[in-house]
Parts: structure tokens; C-alpha cells; sequence
């Protein structure tokens, strides 16, 4: 479910809206912690909207085509953009939007089968969403692919109805519900109804939830179902973006081709805009499994077309997005009364939501948060934001714009959203200019008019003359697919500085932007002692402030670039990021290099991560993911292994910055690291600013620390069954794990085809067994971790509470059989195949892309040029050497079942089981039985 909100609580996470597999089309671009200049040593460069270049033409039959040509990468984005969502349901037939989006994955009268099965057999990376107004099917496949793919689209537009029976709506239905259960064990799962009900009126297009109510679903029959199709499925509401490889020519030919002879629908009448602002305030309380309280509020505003709503996107941002906006500064660091405070705008057609929402800290009211909120909100309502808030904003929308680019998906979305919404693919530049137009007057005047009452507090033509085009298409052949190539990276080309640090770099001119990470050879535990558990806290806090740098500059300044400097501790490495566009590397590379080079550790911003771990860890012993990431590592290696050490809040507590200086200094040297360097610079140009910047940082006279040999896992003695109670659940997290290799064993290729059959894709064996067929689960699966020297492999997923002792039982049944009496078919291992390959291309896009392969041979040990060979590699395995892995994916004397669900109704079954010794653990680990 794509949410077009960049900030507060997103709504989409609050309304439950999921993409039905995978990540969402178009994504903000995450904001990381980094470091800038506090004066700038050169303008900085104007921002002008970036055009998509384009072509729009529409069939005889009503469909809307749009054409974005980028031949840099083998591949199209396809995309159909519905113009309907649930703002086109009524009352008592809800959730039919996002029901289909899930029939029309199960095949049409042409390709009836699964179309995930179609994709993977293309290699694409398919997915669907819907929301308040549209619905959404889009893939990136290899343009070889291409007629296959228009071919399979159009059936389903043209032929859905004949391949839809009672099964098939029986089936979906019971994983939309699933879908539904999963939901309500988060801590916010009421907040959709509440949020939709509170917000708008009754019979108001926006007031249920897109995934629609259980009673709804369960009175949907197939007439339902063939009328809803037969009105908004059709051509005439429609668009098709063909994003990538493909010319304007070859478009117009192919669509008319598979698409003109398609019948439009009838006309369609719609609402086109009903913001609902409200009058007065509305008070809802709701009891919640959370450590602390959270207040929201939410306003009516206007729709995504209204000139005021980039004005008051910009006021929420200013008011309360990122470590710089008014009510951070104003609660959380200087009166000390949240621990976070968030505020955003939700654009949608019929009207948008403005939402502010903060985090009580531990031992402060709700009364007494809000009653400082509302003074804080109606003080920036006077004061408005600074010109220099408003300027940060532009340019962190516009350094994001810029990386967009390199994505053929993500202007497909942008094209078809604009055409949809203002009747012209062009109209995104328009709207990038409405937000390089405003004003701080112009934003706070927005804000005056629409926030300043009316809040619901918690505690949704002329019709043309269409007709037919073209011959029918032939639907008995399907179009064949090309041939993969195999991988041509560029080698990396190498240089050593004076200090001893040694440079990668991969060369990628598509896109203005430089990507760089510096790999230290110790992740969070090097020395291989628990006691040092938590040390590594310090890699982040170097971030808080530099001898002459405080926080909030650094936090500013990059804003200001549109740059981010970053760290990550994993296992056995520490990386030192950094994002930059290459108009504003020059500055970048100074934060950069101050960061490393004179972090202070700052105790306030030390005393503040502390009390920020403390009421995260609560948090997460009350969820069922939090208990279960706490507890696997112990399982899986020993509970006395290294890698199984965790950070507690007793132990955090003990840290001084001392401490963590120490570490940092210990670890953090030239002779330690590697620099891996992607994007628009050569060696000739980024060498000596690098020298120039690192030239006096020096290896310490002390010898490098050495990082103890790692033991190996603990083996249990046999199989077991850990229970961790969640009371009243209705759904269970069931995995079952155990230790695995590193990701240079020689066999790790072929045991990943392996996996992949079992649990690795959408057809494997565990998903289509648990949710297609049983319809228990929304999704099952399993998976073996790339890891420089232990990994964990997995197998699992979550399903309805009632179906527990079941759905173990055909976990085991499917782990047992694919390494004995059913292992994987020349099918099933032809399908993994595709599944692993077919879709890589797609991962080359832009520098950030390109950097992910080389990233794998750096942090697991692989050789430059391992992807390189990695497609014939991966097609040359046989059947029988994929077979022969499969009977040693899973040892079963050895295996840990890790079940959290409501024990009161579950426990005794599974004791029944026979699947190894049960115990009971608490969620930090304790046993209770």
C-alpha cells in the first residue's frame, strides 16, 4: 500500500494498508543522522523542477498509455494504475478494491495460474496495492520480457471473469482476512477504523478502512465480484506506463497490439473532491499495548490537488519532521516532555489528513503532553517557520527528487499518479515548482486556516464515444522470453592512501550522486566478549556533535545538502556511510571527514540514547517480533556464545562515554578499513580530496587489535519447542531455526535454490501450502542468512491463532519431505531459478544499485568479481546437485521451534506434537516451565 505521507505515524501504517508483496513502488528516501558545515563554502545550487520526459496517448477503446524512455538498463517498469479504490465501494460492500487486488494475482482465462508464477518465470519483481483511490499492478521485468508481460496484463483486464469460481474467491478472501488477523496483534491495530470513522461522515468515501470490515467480505458473492470488475476494470479507467528500455514506437504498436481490442466500461461517475472539515474537537481514548503514551491529532485539509497543500506539507514538516523542526527543539529537548514528536500531511484526492503526534516520556501525562502541545503548535501558528526551515525542506524534497531518477519504477509512478490525479503525466514538475514557490507567510497562513480547530484527538464528463481497435490477439502462445546475460560489472579500480587506507571505487556517470562506505574489520562484538556488549553504541553518537559541530548543525547542514552520513555495526564489521550529490561533495566530504575524525561523545546526547534504549526495549518485550528477535540468537548459537550477547538496560546503563571514546579508538584506524566508493567521481578526482581530508589521521603506534578466533555454535542435544506466551493473540509467530555456514561456503549457491524451492519466493512449497491452500497465513517462508562466519537459517511465518498445532505440523511435513520421499522437482528448481536471477537487473538501477553487489563481496568475503559469474554459475547447477542440497537444508535432531502465541489456548496441543522437548520461556529469556 504506497502512502503518499513522508512523515508523522505514516497513515498507511495506521490504516494496516500492506503492498501485497514486496516494497512499495515509490518510498521516501530515508533520512540518516549526518554531519554538514555550519556556513557553506559556496552557494548552493538553484533548484529547478526535474521534468520526466514523456509521450501520452490514449486507445479508441479509453486507455490512457504513457511512455518514459531510459535505455541505461535492460529493463521496463509496467505499470496499470486503476483509477478505483475503496473510495468507489459503498456501504456494506467494502473491501472490494483490495479483495481484487488479490483475485487478479490468481490468474486469468488465458494464463491460469498464480501471477507470481508468471513473473518469476520473466523475472520480474512484481506487486500490487490499493488505497483510498486507486489500485495499483506494477512490475519491473527484462525488456526481452516485455510482450509477455503486456500479453499477460491485458488478459487479466480483458479475461479476468472466466478464470474467477467460487474457489478462487474463497481462497483470496480467507487471505485478505488473514491479512486482517496479522494486523490486530500490533499496538495500533484499531487506529484505522478509528482514524476513518472519527475523521469523516458517514456514507463519506474515506470513512472504512480499504481493507474493508470481515462481515463485508464474507457476504461477497461472485455477482459482486463480476459487477464490481466489469465497472472499473476496464480501459476507460485505466492507465498503462511503460517506464525503461522501450521506445515510443515500439509502445504504441505493442499496446495497440495486446490492448486495442479490449471493450471500454461504462461511464463512471465520481466524487471529485469532499475535504469534510470538521468543527469542533472529537476525543477518542484507546487502550493499547504500549510503554508509553502517544497523543494524536488530525485535521481535515484539502485534497492533493489544492494549491494550499504544499503549503501546509511544508508547515507540518517545519513544525515537527526531523531533529531541527519547531516541536522537537521545543518538547523533546528543551522542556523535556516527549520522547518524540512527528507531524506530516497524508495527500489524498477527496481531502488530506494533517497529523501531529507525540510520544509521552516515561512519568509525563497525557493532560499535561497535550496541554504543552497545543501551546507549542499555536506558537508556531504565530511565528510561523524560519526562512531557513523552509529552504532545509526544499532542498532535502529536491537532493531525493534528484536520486529518484535513477529509478524507472518510480517515475512510471509518478507519470501515472499525475495523469490520474490533475489529467497530465507532466504535471509532477508543476508540483515540484508549487513547493519551490512557498513561502514561510504562505505556510503558516495555510496552517492558520485548517489546524486551528476541528481536530479528531486520540488518545474519497463528458464521457467520449469509445470502440474496439485492432485484431484479437492470439491468447493460445504466449510470447517467448529472451535469454538472460550474465553480469559485466566494472572492476574495481584501487588506490591506497598515505595513511594506509585503501580505496575501492566502481564508476557509475548515470546519476549526479556518490555513495561511499569505509568497512572497519570489527562489527559489534570483536573481541569476542560479552562483557564488551553495547560498546559499539558509540559508532552512532559520533554523529551527535564534533569539536566544532554541535548536533543540530550537523542534523541542519545535511538537511541542507541533501546528504547523509550514517554508521552501521553488523557481525564482523563496522561501515562508515556517506550519500552526497556530486554538486555538493565538496562540503559533504568536510562532514564527513570531521565526524570520523572529532567525535566528542557528548554525555547529554549519550544520556539521551540511553533512556531512548531503555523505553525501546520495554517496548518491544510486549510484541511478538520484538520477543522473538530478542530471543532467536541464544537458540540458534548458545546462549553463552558471543553472538547470542544483547544489550540490556542495566548494562547500557553502566556505559560511560569513556568507554565508548575507547572502543571507537581502538577500532576506528586506517589500517583497519577499506573505502568503498560508488558513483559520479574517478580516482584522479576523488584521491586527493580524500588526502587532502585523512592525510593526518594515523595509525596509532599500539599494534592492531586482532579479533579472537570465533567458536562455533553450540549444537543442541535435540530437537526442541520454546513457547513464549502473547495472551489473547490471534495469530502465532512459529519459526523454526537452527545455525548455518558463512556465505563463501562453496555451497551456498546451490543450497539457496534449495531454500528457494522450500520457502524462498511467493510459489515455494511453505507459501503456497499455509496461505494459498490453507488460507492460515498471510505469508510463509524460509530463508538462509548471508553472514560472514554464522548465519541463521529459518523457516516459518505467522498464522491464525486456531490453526498453531496444524500449521507445524505442515512445516515439519514440508521440511522432512523436500529432503526425502519429495524432493525438488526439475520444475519447482527451473522456477527458483528464475525466481534468483531473472530479477537482478532490476537491482543494477543507479549507483545506490550497483554499490549493494560490491557491498556483498566486501562484508561476506567473496571475490571482486563474484556477481560477475554468478548467473551462469547459478544456471549451471543441476537437478540433482540442487536435490542432493535439499536433503541437507535442515539437520532435524537439531532443530529449535520458537512458537509466541496465546499458550492458554495452544500449549497442550503442541505438547502433543512430539516435535522435541517443550519449555517455557518469559520474553527475556527466563524459563517459567
Amino acid at each position: 500500500m504506497k502512502v503518499r505521507s513522508s512523515s508523522a505515524i505514516p497513515l498507511a501504517l495506521l490504516l494496516g494498508w500492506v503492498a501485497m508483496a514486496g516494497a512499495s513502488a515509490q518510498q521516501k528516501t530515508p533520512r540518516k543522522p549526518a554531519a554538514v558545515v555550519k556556513q557553506a563554502t559556496s552557494a548552493a545550487p538553484e533548484m529547478k523542477p526535474i521534468p520526466i520526459s514523456f509521450e501520452r496517448f490514449v486507445l479508441p477503446n479509453g486507455l490512457t498509455v504513457i511512455v518514459h524512455e531510459d535505455h541505461k538498463t535492460p529493463i521496463v517498469a509496467v505499470g496499470v494504475w486503476y483509477h478505483v479504490g475503496s473510495a468507489n465501494e459503498t456501504p456494506g460492500r467494502t473491501g472490494f478494491a483490495h479483495l481484487f487486488e488479490h483475485l487478479m494475482f490468481n490468474g486469468s482465462q488465458h494464463a491460469d495460474t498464480d501471477w507470481f508464477e508468471q513473473m518469476n518465470e520473466v523475472g520480474a519483481s512484481a506487486n500490487g496495492t490499493t488505497d483510498f483511490d486507486t489500485t495499483k499492478y506494477y512490475q519491473v521485468v527484462p525488456s526481452v520480457a516485455l510482450d509477455r508481460v503486456l500479453w499477460l496484463e491485458s488478459d487479466r483486464m480483458a479475461n479476468l471473469l472466466p478464470a474467477v469460481d467460487q474457489a478462487k474467491l474463497d481462497e483470496q478472501r480467507k487471505v485478505v482476512q488473514n491479512e486482517k488477523r496479522q494486523r490486530e496483534n500490533q499496538p495500533l491495530a484499531r487506529m484505522g477504523e478509528v482514524l476513518t470513522r472519527g475523521s469523516y461522515p458517514a456514507g463519506h468515501p474515506y470513512s472504512w478502512e480499504p481493507i474493508g470490515s470481515m462481515d463485508d467480505l464474507n457476504a461477497a458473492t461472485l455477482d459482486d465480484v463480476r459487477a464490481f470488475f466489469n465497472t472499473w476494470y476496464r480501459p476507460n479507467n485505466a492507465v498503462l506506463v511503460l517506464s525503461g528500455d522501450v521506445t515510443v514506437a515500439q509502445a504504441r504498436e505493442k499496446v495497440a497490439r495486446y490492448f486495442g481490442n479490449i471493450p471500454a466500461g461504462p461511464p463512471i461517475n465520481r466524487v471529485k473532491d469532499w475535504p469534510a472539515r470538521r468543527t469542533g474537537d472529537t476525543r477518542v481514548q484507546m487502550d493499547v499495548q504500549i510503554a508509553n503514551p502517544i497523543l494524536f491529532k488530525f485535521w481535515n485539509v484539502p485534497g492533493r490537488n489544492d494549491p494550499q497543500i504544499p503549503m501546509l506539507k511544508i508547515a507540518a514538516e517545519t513544525m515537527g519532521e526531523g531533529q531541527s523542526s519547531f516541536l522537537h527543539r521545543r518538547l523533546v529537548l528543551e522542556r523535556k516532555l516527549a520522547s518524540e514528536v512527528r507531524a506530516g500531511v497524508s495527500s489524498m484526492a477527496l481531502g488530506s489528513i494533517f497529523q501531529v503526534n507525540a510520544t509521552a516520556r516515561p512519568g509525563v501525562g497525557l493532560d499535561r503532553l497535550e496541554a504543552a502541545l497545543d501551546e507549542e503548535i499555536a506558537a508556531y501558528l504565530r511565528t510561523g517557520p524560519t526562512a531557513e526551515a523552509v529552504e532545509r525542506y526544499k532542498r532535502s524534497r529536491y537532493a531525493g527528487t534528484v536520486r529518484a531518477q535513477a529509478g524507472v519504477l518510480g517515475l512510471a509512478s509518478r507519470l501515472a499518479e499525475s495523469e490520474l490525479f490533475a489529467g497530465d503525466p507532466g504535471d509532477d514538475a508543476a508540483r515540484q515548482q508549487r513547493t519551490l514557490a512557498v513561502t514561510p507567510a504562505q505556510a503558516v497562513a495555510a496552517a492558520r486556516q485548517w489546524i486551528s480547530e476541528g481536530a479528531l484527538i486520540v488518545e474519497a464528463r463528458a464521457v467520449p464515444k469509445y470502440a474496439v481497435s485492432g485484431a484479437a490477439v492470439d491468447r493460445a502462445t504466449k510470447p517467448a522470453i529472451g535469454t538472460m546475460a550474465d553480469f559485466a560489472l566494472p572492476a574495481l579500480q584501487r588506490a591506497t592512501l598515505s595513511n594506509g587506507l585503501k580505496i575501492a571505487l566502481a564508476e557509475r556517470h548515470d546519476v549526479p550522486t556518490v555513495s561511499m562506505t569505509m568497512y572497519f574489520d570489527g562489527g559489534a562484538l570483536p573481541d569476542r566478549n560479552p562483557a564488551s556488549v553495547g560498546l559499539s553504541e558509540g559508532f552512532s553518537l559520533t554523529i551527535a556533535g564534533t569539536a566544532t559541530r554541535s548536533r543540530d548543525d550537523i542534523a541542519t547542514a545535511l538537511e541542507r545538502l541533501g546528504g547523509s552520513v550514517y554508521w552501521t555495526v553488523a557481525q564482523e564489521d563496522t561501515r562508515y556511510s556517506m550519500e552526497a550529490l556530486k554538486a555538493n561533495l565538496d562540503e559533504t566530504l568536510d562532514l564527513y571527514a570531521d565526524v570520523l575524525l572529532n567525535p566528542t561523545f557528548p554525555q547529554d546526547e549519550w544520556t539521551r540514547k540511553q533512556e531512548r534504549f531503555v523505553r525501546g526495549y520495554e517496548e518491544s518485550s510486549l510484541t511478538p517480533t520484538g520477543k522473538f528477535r530478542r530471543l532467536a540468537p541464544r537458540y540458534v548459537v548458545g546462549e553463552d556464545h558471543p553472538y547470542a550477547a544483547r544489550l540490556t538496560p542495566e548494562t547500557i546503563q553502566k556505559l560511560t562515554t569513556a568507554d565508548l571514546r575507547g572502543f571507537y579508538e581502538r577500532w576506528v584506524r586506517p589500517d583497519n578499513a577499506t573505502l568503498l566508493v560508488v558513483g559520479d567521481t574517478t580516482l584522479a578526482e576523488l584521491v586527493p580530496e580524500l588526502e587532502r581530508r585523512l592525510r593526518e589521521w594515523k595509525a596509532p603506534s599500539a599494534p592492531l587489535p586482532t579479533k579472537p578466533a570465533l567458536a562455533p555454535p553450540e549444537r543442541p542435544a535435540g530437537p526442541r519447542v520454546v513457547l513464549i506466551d502473547q495472551p489473547g493473540a490471534k495469530s502465532s509467530i512459529i519459526k523454526v531455526l537452527q545455525a548455518g555456514g558463512p556465505r563463501t561456503d562453496p555451497d551456498f549457491e546451490v543450497r539457496r535454490v534449495a531454500n528457494t524451492v522450500l520457502g524462498g519466493h511467493f510459489l515455494s512449497r511453505l507459501n503456497m501450502n499455509l496461505r494459498e491452500q490453507k488460507g492460515w497465513s498471510y505469508g510463509a517462508s524460509s530463508s538462509i542468512e548471508s553472514a560472514p562466519l554464522i548465519g541463521m537459517i529459518e523457516a516459518g511465518g505467522s498464522v491464525q491463532a486456531d490453526k498453531t498445532v496444524d500449521a507445524m505440523r505442515e512445516i515439519d511435513r514440508e521440511i522432512r519431505e523436500i529432503a526425502t520421499t519429495r524432493p525438488p522437482t526439475d520444475e519447482e528448481i527451473a522456477a527458483a531459478k528464475n525466481s534468483l536471477l531473472l530479477g537482478l537487473p532490476a537491482q543494477l538501477e543507479g549507483p545506490g544499485g550497483m554499490k549493494g553487489f560490491y557491498a556483498d563481496s566486501f562484508e561476506y568475503g567473496l571475490p571482486d568479481d563474484y556477481w560477475n559469474g554468478y548467473v551462469g554459475r547459478v544456471q549451471a547447477l543441476t537437478p540433482d546437485q540442487v536435490r542432493s542440497a535439499a536433503r541437507g537444508l535442515f539437520r532435524p535432531k537439531e532443530l529449535t521451534w520458537i512458537v509466541i502465541g496465546d499458550l492458554s489456548t495452544i500449549e497442550a496441543d503442541i505438547r502433543k506434537l512430539g516435535l522435541g522437548e517443550v519449555e517455557v520461556v518469559d520474553a527475556y529469556g527466563k524459563r517459567l516451565r
